[in-house]
C-alpha cells in the first residue's frame, strides 16, 4: 500500500467517525472520558494534530512553525470538521505533487528527502 492510499483510508475512517460524532449531543463528545487524550473531541483533533504534523510540518522541514491545535477552542462539531478539511486539502494538496515513483520508493518519508535533498 502506498502513502497516499494510507492517507486516504485514515482520512476515510476519521470522517466516518465525525460523522457519527454529529449525531450525538456535544456534551457526549466533550465529556471527560480518562481517555489518553481524555474526550472524542480531544481524540479526533489529535488525529488532525498527527497528520498536520507529520505531512505538513514535520515533512515539509517547517517542524519548528508547528503549533498544536488547543481543544477547548472547539466548542461545536462544525469547528472540528472545519479544521479536519482544512488540513486533508493541504495534505492532498502535497500528495498531488509527488510522483508516483516517489510514492512507491518509500511514501512520504522517502519524497521528502528525495524533494528536499539538501535543504535544512
Amino acid at each position: 500500500m502506498d502513502s497516499k492510499t494510507l492517507v486516504e483510508y485514515s482520512q476515510s475512517v476519521r470522517n466516518r467517525y465525525l460523522e457519527q460524532f454529529a449525531t450525538l449531543p456535544w456534551e457526549q463528545i466533550s465529556k471527560s472520558r480518562g481517555a489518553s487524550f481524555d474526550s472524542l473531541r480531544n481524540i479526533m483533533l489529535h488525529t488532525v494534530d498527527a497528520e498536520d504534523k507529520l505531512v505538513n510540518y514535520t515533512i515539509a522541514g517547517r517542524i519548528k512553525e508547528w503549533v498544536p491545535r488547543n481543544p477547548e477552542e472547539f466548542l461545536n462539531m462544525d469547528s472540528i470538521r472545519k479544521s479536519a478539511e482544512e488540513t486533508e486539502a493541504k495534505t492532498r494538496d502535497y500528495l498531488a505533487k509527488l510522483t508516483p515513483a516517489e510514492l512507491e520508493k518509500g511514501g512520504i518519508f522517502e519524497a521528502k528527502h528525495a524533494t528536499h535533498a539538501g535543504s535544512s
